[in-house]
C-alpha cells in the first residue's frame, strides 16, 4: 500500500496510547499508523520533534450569537478560521433558545443556514428558553430526530425567560440516560443572583464575582447532581468556574462525577483568575460565570489534573471593545463574553500539563466521546476523518493581537506561553499551515449525531 500523505515520524497520540512512527491519510480518512518506513507515501510531512494528535474537539462556542442588543463578533466563517488557528477541527455550537414547539425546526434551520460558511465541521446544541409549552418527552423525541442529541439549559436568567424549572428539568435528567441524550447545564443560582444584584454596592465589573458568586454555582451543582445521581442520567456541567464546586464534587458525589455528571471548564478559569476585573480595563474581562480568585484557579487546575474535569469549551463569545466600554461603569447591561478559541492547547500545556497525553485526551477523546461524535472525531483509528493536529510542545511565544478571526482583543495579550500547533489537517486536508489558514468558507459540514449512551 502507497497512501497519499504521511505524517512521518512524529510522536502520535490519541490519548490513549503514544508511539514514536508514522500515521497514514487517502482521502479524507486515517489509513493506518506504522513504524517509521515501513509504508510509502506519495507526499511527506516531517512531524520529527513535535506530536501528532485528533484534532481538536470544541463542545462549547457561541458565533453569532443574538443577545438583543448584542450580537457576537465572530461568525462561522471568521470562529472557525480562529478555531483552525488552534488545532480546532470541530464545533458544536448552540441554537437559540426556544419555548414554542413549532418554533424548534425554524431554530434548527436557521442556525444550520448561519453555519453553512463554517471552514470546519460542526454539530448544535439544542437550546431550551423558559416555560416551554411541550413537554420534556416531546423535546427529547425531535432531538434525537434532528440529530441534536444534547440539550441546553439554563438554571439561572429568569429575568430574560431562559430558567428551566427544577420540576422541568428533572424529567429531561430522568429521560436523559434512557433515551440517548445528553443534558447540558449552565448551573448558577437564579435566585442568589438575583439578591445579590438588587443589594450590590455597585456594577462595576469587580462586582460580577460578589453578584455571580461562587456559591451560586455550587448550590446549583449540587442540586444537578444529586438530579443524576438518582436518575442515572446523562449530565454535563457547562463552564465550572469554580474550583471549590469541582472539590465538593469530588468528595460528596464520587459514584456520580465522571459517571452520570461530567463537568466542563473554560481556558479563562484556569488561566486568569479575577484580578483582572479589577483595572481599568476590567470591562474587557467579563464573562458569565466571572473569573475567581487565585485560589480557585488553582483548584481548577487541580480538578484537571485529578480528571474531576474531563472536558474543555472555550465558551468563545468576544463582543466589540466599544460595546463593552460604553457599560463598563454598570455590567448590568454589558454583554458577556471574551475570546478564547485558539488558544486552548497553549494555555493548557502552559497552566496544566505538558503531556501530549492529557491533551489529547481533555481536548479531542473525551468530548467526542460525550458529545457522540467518536470515533470519527477525536480518534486517530484507522477509518476515522483525518482530522489532525500537529504541535510543537517547546515552543515559546508570546501572544499579541488576533490574528485570526474578529476579535479586537485577546484576554490572554502577552502571556508567554509554551506549545504551539504548527499544522492542522481537517478531512485530509492541511487547513493551517505557516500561520495560515487555508481552508475556505463552506469547507465545513453539519455532523447529525445519533442517541449518546455513556454506559
Amino acid at each position: 500500500m502507497i497512501s497519499e500523505l504521511c505524517l512521518k515520524n512524529g510522536s502520535i497520540t490519541d490519548g490513549t496510547s503514544c508511539i514514536k512512527g508514522d500515521l497514514h491519510i487517502n482521502g479524507d480518512k486515517i489509513v493506518a499508523i506504522t513504524r517509521s518506513g515501513e509504508i510509502g507515501s506519495e507526499k511527506y510531512i516531517d512531524c520529527d520533534g513535535l506530536s501528532v494528535m485528533p484534532g481538536f474537539v470544541d463542545p462549547h462556542v457561541h458565533f453569532q450569537l443574538d443577545v438583543g442588543n448584542y450580537t457576537s463578533l465572530d461568525d462561522f466563517s471568521s470562529g472557525s478560521e480562529a478555531a483552525i488557528s488552534g488545532g480546532v477541527t470541530t464545533f458544536i455550537d448552540f441554537t437559540q433558545p426556544v419555548n414554542r414547539y413549532s418554533d424548534i425546526i425554524k431554530s434548527i434551520k436557521d442556525r444550520k443556514r448561519a453555519a453553512g460558511n463554517s471552514r470546519i465541521d460542526y454539530s448544535l446544541h439544542l437550546t431550551l428558553a423558559g416555560d416551554p409549552d411541550f413537554a420534556p418527552e416531546k423535546l427529547v423525541e425531535l432531538a434525537i430526530r434532528e440529530g441534536l442529541t444534547s440539550i441546553k439549559v439554563f438554571t439561572a436568567y429568569g429575568d430574560s425567560n431562559r430558567r428551566t424549572d427544577d420540576g422541568y428539568l428533572s424529567r429531561l435528567v430522568e429521560l436523559s440516560g434512557k433515551t440517548g441524550v445528553v443534558i447540558m447545564i449552565h448551573a448558577e443560582n437564579d435566585e442568589i443572583i438575583k439578591h445579590n444584584m438588587n443589594s450590590a454596592r455597585s456594577y462595576l465589573p469587580k462586582e460580577l464575582p460578589v453578584i455571580r458568586n461562587a456559591k451560586s454555582e455550587m448550590i446549583d451543582a449540587v442540586k444537578i447532581a444529586t438530579m443524576a445521581a438518582e436518575s442515572k442520567g446523562q449530565c454535563y456541567m457547562v463552564h465550572v468556574s469554580s474550583g471549590r464546586t469541582v472539590e465538593f464534587l469530588s468528595e460528596h458525589f464520587k459514584e456520580t462525577l465522571n459517571k452520570y455528571l461530567f463537568l466542563e471548564t473554560c481556558p479563562q478559569y484556569f488561566s486568569l483568575n479575577e484580578e483582572s476585573l479589577f483595572g481599568d480595563n476590567g470591562f474587557l474581562y467579563t464573562c458569565c460565570p466571572p473569573l475567581r480568585t487565585e485560589t480557585e484557579r488553582k483548584m481548577i487546575v487541580k480538578g484537571l489534573m485529578e480528571e474531576n474535569i474531563r472536558s474543555i469549551g472555550t465558551d468563545h463569545c468576544p463582543f466589540k471593545v466599544e460595546e463593552k466600554k460604553a457599560r463598563k461603569d454598570d455590567i448590568r447591561e454589558m454583554p458577556f463574553g471574551i475570546g478564547s478559541i485558539g488558544f486552548t492547547y497553549s494555555l493548557f500545556r502552559t497552566f496544566v500539563s505538558e503531556s501530549a497525553m492529557d491533551a489529547a485526551k481533555i481536548l479531542s477523546k473525551t468530548p467526542a466521546l460525550l458529545m457522540g461524535l467518536y470515533p470519527d472525531k477525536g480518534s486517530l483509528l484507522p477509518g476515522s476523518d483525518a482530522d489532525i493536529v500537529i504541535v510543537n510542545p517547546e515552543k515559546e511565544w508570546v501572544v499579541g493581537k488576533p490574528v485570526y478571526g474578529r476579535s479586537e482583543y485577546s484576554p490572554y495579550e502577552h502571556m508567554h506561553l509554551k506549545g504551539k500547533v504548527e499544522l492542522t489537517i481537517s478531512k485530509g486536508k492541511v487547513v493551517f499551515n505557516e500561520n495560515q489558514v487555508t481552508a475556505n468558507k463552506g469547507y465545513g459540514r453539519f455532523l447529525s449525531r445519533d442517541r449518546i449512551f455513556w454506559r
